[in-house]
């Protein structure tokens, strides 16, 4: 059976900001996408909770993940990685999110179906795809992601649930400006 795409006409058009990882596009909401950071910015000496680093915003500090395209939380950099998307986590707050490439995209090229059976896993954020063109983004939100890359980052993971301020996961000895 073949599945329709779920489209947006026009005016109604979703926008959406494409973080590329490795081989792997995510598609969040361009709403949850705050700034765009140079990684060079992001302080590697001051990390925590699995986080790569953080990085200094005009809001203050927020801890900066790194994944591979297999979604693995990675505790530091690759080469490619040059930019640090700072996204809303909701409820969890900022975070940052060390991608290869961003870019806004939207409008009505966009076709949009849920996740396959096979792609579907209780923990992944990954909640649909969307289609661009010739390429396959997977739809998530920020919210979604900071819970996953803090339940991936940490030992034991944030129990379901529970939500966590992503800024009280970095060690408290290492910076004081989390309280």
């Amino acid at each position: 059976m073949k599945a329709s795409p779920q489209t947006q006409p026009g005016r109604d058009a979703v926008m959406l900001a494409s973080l590329c990882v490795g081989r792997l596009t995510l598609a969040v909401p361009l709403r949850d996408l705050q700034s765009l950071e140079p990684v060079l910015d992001v302080d590697r000496q001051r990390r925590g909770g699995g986080s790569a680093g953080s990085i200094e915003l005009r809001t203050g500090r927020c801890p900066v993940y790194c994944i591979d395209d297999g979604m693995t939380v990675l505790e530091d950099t690759r080469p490619e990685h040059r930019i640090c998307a700072i996204l809303s986590g909701g409820e969890m707050g900022s975070f940052g999110l060390i991608c290869s490439t961003v870019e806004a995209v939207g409008g009505d090229r966009l076709a949009s179906f849920g996740v396959p059976a096979c792609m579907h896993t209780r923990d992944s954020p990954i909640d649909g795809l969307t289609l661009h063109g010739q390429r396959v983004l997977c739809r998530t939100t920020g919210a979604m992601l900071a819970r996953f890359v803090t339940a991936a980052a940490m030992p034991f993971g944030v129990p379901a649930g529970e939500s966590a301020d992503l800024g009280s996961q970095l060690d408290p000895g290492i910076d004081e400006d989390f309280a």
